[in-house]
């Protein structure tokens, strides 16, 4: 008697993704957390939504919360530290008017429009580098790791902190009034047109298009200097 036997190989098939839309209630204030890949759309003919994009045992996990007025993101799926080659989550938000943005953990923004609000507070905590495309009246807030912010577009004032070794690279955001505030050892960008105040703590300097023109101040301890470089 002749016994066959078969051997096979069990094929472990690929992650699936899967998408989830949600209709948002009203919100002005962001606050991202985890790992998200956050995109930001300003699209006023669509209201406030978001639609998730990740794998699709995973997309229960991913939270979006609103109280009072402030939307949070979180991705509370467990064991996700446990699995690094797992993409991160993406998030598409549609947003009307926000006037707070508040980037943590290794959350990224991605602005495929343009900020358009009165006045926009940032706080970027994330070790993730960000790029932002604003037109607003006010443009504020800090930074307060080892990342980099890019700013573009159109601001009528800005008032920044850069600590610990954050880094802000502003030279395309045309403004009018600049007030920076300079903790770190690494050069900073900014264009302000008509008056510009720095104060500097450390070896870092604060790097211009132009000169002001209409004045320019200098205060602190640190030996960072106001560079003009076109």
């Amino acid at each position: 008697m002749t016994l066959l036997l078969w051997c096979g190989c069990h094929k472990t098939e690929e992650p699936v993704r899967d998408f989830r839309f949600l209709q948002l209630q009203p919100f002005q204030e962001l606050e991202v957390h985890d790992r998200i890949d956050l995109y930001l759309c300003c699209n006023p003919d669509s209201g406030q939504f978001l639609v998730w994009d990740h794998l699709s045992n995973r997309l229960n996990g991913l939270q979006a919360q609103i109280e009072n007025g402030r939307l949070v993101l979180r991705d509370a799926n467990k064991g996700r530290f446990l699995r690094p080659g797992d993409p991160a989550p993406r998030c598409t938000l549609n947003v009307l008017n926000l006037s707070l943005l508040h980037i943590l953990d290794a959350a990224q923004i991605h602005c495929q429009d343009t900020l358009r609000t009165p006045a926009l507070q940032v706080i970027q905590g994330s070790i993730m580098n960000q790029k932002l495309k604003v037109q607003t009246g006010q443009f504020f807030g800090g930074s307060d790791n080892q990342s980099q912010l890019t700013v573009s577009g159109r601001a009528n004032i800005v008032s920044w902190s850069l600590e610990q070794s954050s880094s802000l690279n502003a030279r395309d955001l045309w403004c009018d009034d600049a007030y920076i505030r300079h903790y770190t050892v690494h050069d900073a960008f900014i264009s302000p047109d008509k008056q510009l105040f720095a104060y500097l703590f450390n070896s870092g300097n604060l790097v211009c298009k132009r000169q002001a023109s209409f004045k320019v101040q200098r205060e602190g301890p640190g030996s960072g200097q106001i560079l003009i470089q076109p």
